[in-house]
């Protein structure tokens, strides 16, 4: 007959595995360059333009001294873009990303947007 003292030190082993477990999957988080409804770092501006008439183009934000930025990765995905419209954002440029637009300056990442009024 088996003894449970014989099985104790492999239930206490399943324990101490699932508790390790338990707290590596709640210490992992997800980083967001910028929490909602803090928009300090939304330094830039620039006002959105529609370029579908160019081929491999859509909007294009274009700051005021002219450059124009494709907005190719947004954080928030309850934002549109509308042509005319005037944005404060921040931004980090992507390096690896190829466009086939070619109208823009460089291909950014949208850290943090909101339009003004």
């Amino acid at each position: 007959m088996f003894h449970l003292q014989q099985f104790k030190p492999f239930f206490d082993m399943r324990i101490a595995i699932l508790l390790f477990c338990l707290i590596c999957v709640m210490s992992c988080k997800t980083k967001k360059d910028v929490p909602n409804g803090d928009f300090s770092k939304c330094k830039t501006t620039g006002t959105v333009k529609d370029f579908t008439g160019l081929d491999g183009c859509k909007f294009l934000i274009v700051l005021e001294n002219g450059d124009k930025l494709l907005p190719a990765k947004l954080n928030d995905e309850n934002f549109e873009f509308k042509d005319g419209q005037k944005i404060s954002f921040g931004y980090k440029e992507l390096r690896d990303v190829v466009s086939i637009c070619m109208a823009e300056k460089m291909a950014v990442e949208i850290t943090c947007i909101k339009e003004l009024e």
